[in-house]
């Protein structure tokens, strides 16, 4: 039975929470997970004797949340993973390793701009970003954020998207190599070189 209902705003978005007691007089209550996030609490489902057991502790972090000072900074997120002979040289272990989703040979590179949001109360919060003419802005919480991160630069960004131009050129050959049909397949092969011309 519902005895008494918690609301949040969040970024600008509401949540309600219901807190209900069952039959031998348990409070229970369960949250959002953007909500568990951004008032740092350790777990979304609340379980007492008495209501303001629930109450007390999940309102006075909303209170400091909603009065805390927060300082917002730019991240590069890059990921990368290999598999087969692209790995070879790496810890098969370690945390570059594609073989968990691929099972050939196999490379992802890929990179994202986030933002990082320090709450005075200690609560980081990470944000994807929209890019606009003023540069970057909130466009969703992240759940968890798994990668290397790096601080945000300009020249940063502009290299990442040099290597991710020379991978998708290696690609478009690639592409064209195999989009031939096979006897112009063996006269590249044949020649030792499949970077012609005419795959480029």
């Amino acid at each position: 039975m519902k005895v008494d209902t918690l609301k949040f705003v969040i970024d600008g978005e509401e949540f309600t929470s219901n807190i209900n007691v069952n039959k031998s007089g348990e409070f229970s209550c369960e949250l959002h997970w953007k909500v568990v996030n951004a008032l740092g609490l350790k777990c979304n489902k609340y379980y007492a004797k008495k209501l303001s057991e629930i109450t007390s502790e999940i309102n006075e972090k909303h209170h400091a949340y909603r009065e805390a000072k927060k300082v917002t900074d730019l991240f590069i997120l890059i990921e990368f993973k290999a598999a087969g002979c692209y790995h070879k040289f790496m810890d098969k272990s370690s945390e570059y390793t594609l073989q968990e989703l691929f099972g050939n040979d196999a490379i992802m590179f890929t990179f994202k701009v986030y933002i990082r949001e320090t709450s005075s109360t200690g609560v980081v919060t990470w944000y994807d970003t929209r890019k606009t003419d003023e540069g970057y802005e909130k466009h969703g919480t992240l759940y968890s954020v798994r990668g290397k991160l790096i601080p945000f630069t300009d020249k940063a960004l502009e290299t990442l998207k040099k290597a991710q131009e020379g991978i998708e050129k290696i690609s478009d050959i690639l592409y064209n190599f195999i989009n031939q049909d096979e006897k112009q397949i063996m006269e590249s092969l044949n020649s030792g070189n499949l970077l012609t011309e005419k795959n480029q």
